[in-house]
């Protein structure tokens, strides 16, 4: 399987040589072995007016002019795709990429003593390895660095760096499926160049490739990448300053439509950085995979057997190493940090989603959805390191399970740290940036908490309107007084009866009607009464409810601990709200008899206030025409 794998990995390394040097004579089949020490960024190291290649500045300015058009019409990066294909496979394949960046441009000290040919830049570089006459070598490494710090200030500004640690979660993923970050490492092969090199020191044969080829590479593929992010730094600072305003709406008085829109610029600045990033890191491919090929060459020099055949002692060891360093991180339970977010996250989803159902949706309610999507893209982005740390320790882990001979062959020994260095690289990176991701996390989290922590005064606002609403007994307590006021009335049923008790003796027609009417309103206060009897034990009890149920909401917003965080804090009140909401039907109920009972209490007692008055009119009526009848009865028994 891992031969295979080289030797698909080789043909593909020679392919991409012979397409690039195509101008160059193939009568020379040593070349590439020979000239180990060939630097991609070389030819950019001459002065174009000594070096024979007058096309290189010419090159370098139309590179320049294509950089600005890229970053210019970022927007249409994904359209432009089939067009920067060509332009890899045609015009820029002619020479190595960046060759015009002036972060590895011409350095002040250099010079060609001899007459260079048309391929020149094909020579053994002098710049890098050590010389017995003039050790120059650190000098020219310490101007190099200097000529990249100076690129990089002059570039994107003095703020970049603050800019790129604030969005350091964005990455993308590039052409090969690797993933392309904007802080360092930037790429998994800076870690696989490393690696590479942590091996040739393993090989004392392999020291003098250190200075002259390691190294140089290393840095040159670092370089890189990091102007990858430079050149779209224009993208980066828009991306950032819409972040800014997003996470801190109150300074800039947002309305909901201008936070949404704001919002819209924020996806689309970060799909176009995402493109910029993406196209950038592609056209500088071949730099990279010519490192990979640089590096890969320098394992012929490898001592072995007279018949080929190489220890596998160090590799073994380096295989032992890389399997500790797995352990290692193994043991560091990662998958529980990382559940932790997503429990986190979900938990805010769900009170968000719960909040805005309860209050009514603000900019301060968009702000969290805003800081939501952010983590979101967070733990999408840690699932997609975590798949490459899975892959990358599992495939280790196969290697170190296979029997391993004492001896392979040199080819195989080659593809066998192929192999290993790529699936390792890519576990190490994705180790590094788990733990960025994770301290990004830290940041958004405590936004996330600020903004839930500006929501939980307006739910407690509601929560305290909702229990006085709903647990009220205020209305109670003035109805059951005129229910007992109307049952005070009740004396006046007998009282009233006794004083016209000798209307059976003394009766008329007249008495009569009167009687009728009488016992019509009796009838009427009767029943009165006995209605507003019936309502006071039923509001006592609603009393009792409300009051204890008050008590026990009071009791668990008492029961919130300070020490919680915001977003559990929410939580918590919208659990008493949910509890609340969950006694909606007795709630309902009670509130019906509470209103039916002061309506028609009221009503009674207006009616009961008529029928007491009316009542004690029929008792004077009555008593005096019995009265009245009892003397005309005396007359009529005395003219007997």
């Amino acid at each position: 399987m891992e031969k295979r794998a080289f030797w698909i990995i080789f043909y593909n390394f020679i392919f991409i040589l012979f397409a690039s040097c195509k101008d160059v004579n193939r009568n020379k089949p040593g070349r590439l072995k020979y000239h180990r020490k060939l630097l991609p960024a070389y030819v950019n190291l001459m002065s174009p007016d000594k070096d024979g290649y007058k096309g290189a500045e010419k090159d370098d300015k139309t590179n320049n002019h294509n950089d600005n058009n890229n970053d210019n019409n970022s927007g249409n990066h994904n359209n432009s795709d089939n067009n920067d294909k060509n332009s890899n496979n045609s015009e820029n394949l002619r020479t190595p990429n960046l060759q015009n960046s002036s972060s590895v441009g011409h350095l002040n000290n250099h010079e060609v003593t001899t007459k260079p040919s048309h391929y020149s830049y094909l020579q053994k570089s002098n710049i890098y390895a050590p010389d017995a006459k003039n050790n120059k070598m650190e000098d020219a490494n310490n101007k190099l660095l200097s000529v990249s710090n100076s690129f990089i200030q002059s570039t994107v500004g003095n703020n970049i760096n603050n800019i790129i640690n604030s969005l350091r979660q964005v990455s993308v993923i590039d052409y090969d499926n690797n993933i392309v970050c904007i802080i360092s490492p930037h790429h998994p092969k800076e870690y696989y160049l490393n690696e590479m090199k942590n091996i040739a020191l393993q090989y004392g044969e392999l020291g003098n490739f250190i200075i002259s080829d390691y190294n140089p590479q290393i840095q040159h593929i670092s370089q890189i990448v990091r102007k990858n992010v430079d050149i779209c730094s224009n993208h980066l600072k828009e991306l950032y300053t819409t972040v800014y305003r997003l996470e801190n709406p109150e300074r800039h008085k947002f309305q909901r439509t201008h936070y949404s829109n704001e919002r819209n610029e924020y996806r689309k600045r970060l799909a176009s950085f995402h493109a910029c990033l993406r196209l950038i890191h592609r056209k500088n491919y071949r730099a990279i995979t010519y490192a990979e090929l640089i590096v890969l060459s320098t394992l012929d020099s490898i001592s072995c057997s007279w018949d080929n055949k190489c220890s596998t002692n160090i590799y073994a060891n380096i295989l032992k190493t890389y399997m500790s360093e797995i352990s290692n991180f193994e043991k560091k339970k990662k998958n529980d940090a990382i559940n932790k977010i997503n429990n986190i996250y979900k938990s805010a989803v769900d009170a968000i989603t719960k909040i805005k159902s309860e209050l009514t949706p603000s900019v301060t309610s968009d702000t969290a959805d805003f800081v939501l999507d952010e983590i979101k893209y967070i733990i999408d982005k840690i699932n997609i390191h975590l798949e490459k740390i899975k892959y990358g320790s599992e495939y280790v882990k196969y290697i170190n399970s296979e029997k391993m001979p004492a001896q392979y062959k040199k080819d195989d020994l080659k593809s066998h740290y192929i192999v290993l260095v790529t699936h390792y690289s890519a576990f190490l990176f994705s180790t590094k940036h788990i733990n960025v991701l994770e301290d990004v996390f830290k940041n958004k989290e405590r936004i996330l908490y600020d903004v839930f922590g500006k929501m939980e005064s307006a739910l407690r606002n509601k929560l305290t309107t909702l229990i006085d609403s709903s647990f009220s007994v205020s209305t109670c307590n003035s109805t059951i007084p005129i229910c007992e006021e109307i049952k005070s009335a009740e004396p006046l049923l007998a009282s009233s009866a006794k004083q016209i008790e000798r209307h059976r003796i003394y009766s008329n027609e007249e008495i009569k009607e009167a009687k009728k009417k009488y016992d019509e309103k009796i009838v009427k206060l009767e029943q009165a009464i006995r209605k507003a009897e019936g309502f006071i034990n039923p509001l006592k009890d609603i009393i009792q409810f409300n009051i204890t149920q008050k008590e026990a909401m009071e009791n668990r917003i008492n029961q919130i601990q300070k020490g919680l965080n915001a977003i559990e804090k929410d939580k918590k009140i919208l659990e008493i709200i949910d509890a609340i909401n969950n006694q909606k039907s007795q709630i309902s109920k009670n509130s019906k008899i509470i209103k039916d009972s002061s309506r028609t209490a009221n009503a009674l007692k207006t009616q009961v206030q008529t029928l007491k008055k009316g009542i004690d009119d029929d008792v004077k009526l009555l008593v005096q025409l019995i009265e009245k009848e009892k003397i005309a009865a005396f007359l009529r028994d005395e003219i007997k």
